[in-house]
């Protein structure tokens, strides 16, 4: 069963780090993930959690939670269908 996640770009332009040489774009792309087990959120770049991913074997991407260990970090969208929290909007 595929679950569907989004992709946000969120502006990086005000934050000090960036730079225009390093950063075309005034944006990154990022993926909110959340974890099943202990709920951990965070921000994770789309660029290396879909380097993990392999949508040939999987049906969205799972990482190991840095904050418990135990638990699997998936997209935020894909948490609200599991844990049945989806609201259509």
């Amino acid at each position: 069963m595929r679950l569907n996640f989004r992709i946000i770009k969120k502006d990086i332009s005000n934050e000090s780090w960036y730079s225009k040489d390093v950063f075309p774009e005034p944006y990154i792309e990022v993926i909110s993930m959340r974890c099943l087990e202990c709920g951990y959120r965070e921000e994770a770049e789309a660029d290396i959690v879909l380097e993990c991913f392999d949508p040939r074997r999987e049906d969205y991407p799972c990482l190991i939670c840095p904050h418990c260990g135990k638990g699997d970090l998936v997209p935020e969208d894909v948490y609200d269908q599991i844990k049945g929290n989806f609201v259509y909007k």
